[in-house]
């Protein structure tokens, strides 16, 4: 991370999408909504369509203060420096989920809450 990288945000990255069944999101995202396969990122995968890209991760459960909401959608922004984006906002005392991944040189990823308690995830490079 160079001093001059900011942590302000450049794009969205990716829509996370927390699913309980795999294979059973894939029959929605792929089979009725023509979503393709791009990658792979475990335990899920990342699909696109139409200019838009979503990350699809199973294991999740749906809330059970409200079943019918789900087991919850992140958006993942895109943003100059992750490594800055999570500097910036500890320090600010931003709630951060769990530790950043940065599982190689090309890639980091972390989660925070918002005021309102929902998840934000900053990926890309690090």
């Amino acid at each position: 991370m160079s001093e001059n990288e900011t942590g302000l945000v450049t794009g969205l990255q990716v829509i996370a999408i927390y699913v309980t069944d795999l294979e059973r999101a894939l029959e929605f995202y792929r089979g009725l909504l023509g979503f393709e396969e791009i990658g792979k990122m475990p335990p899920g995968l990342v699909l696109a369509c139409g200019g838009v890209t979503i990350y699809v991760e199973p294991g999740h459960t749906r809330r059970p203060d409200d079943p019918a909401a789900g087991c919850g959608i992140a958006p993942a922004f895109a943003a100059e420096s992750v490594l800055a984006t999570h500097k910036l906002l500890a320090a600010a005392g931003v709630p951060i989920l769990g530790e950043i991944q940065h599982p190689n040189e090309e890639f980091a990823m972390f989660q925070c809450l918002d005021p309102d308690g929902n998840i934000v995830e900053f990926a890309g490079a690090p």
